[in-house]
């Protein structure tokens, strides 16, 4: 089936042009989803011991508009929910365009 680039429309085999923007139709979307994940891939940002340090830098990070994937080691997220904290270790991860940013933030955060 044919497809629209722009608006990602979908058309009937016998249709040549999108009719909302007016340009040829494409076999095939360009996989636009891969694009978009390569260039903002997660990269380790730190590892901690405990989550209330991981809890107050992901907080930093987040008021300085970094997002933040934290990921707990083990089981640890389980404790965390059941014991309140868990000393397992947690990672943190940015989108690797704002990791060196994400480093300046927590390189003032544990000074």
């Amino acid at each position: 089936m044919p497809w629209c680039p722009k608006c990602k429309s979908e058309y009937r085999k016998d249709i040549k042009r999108c009719d909302q923007c007016d340009i040829d139709l494409v076999k095939k979307l360009e996989n636009e989803e891969q694009e978009l994940n390569k260039d903002n891939s997660e990269e380790l940002l730190i590892s901690l011991s405990d989550s209330m340090t991981a809890d107050m830098i992901e907080a930093k990070l987040e008021d300085s508009g970094i997002p933040v994937l934290k990921k707990h080691k083990g089981t640890g997220g389980f404790l965390n929910i059941y014991m309140g904290s868990s000393n397992l270790g947690v990672d943190l991860y940015v989108p690797s365009k704002f990791l060196e940013k994400a480093k300046e933030v927590i390189h003032l955060e544990l000074s």
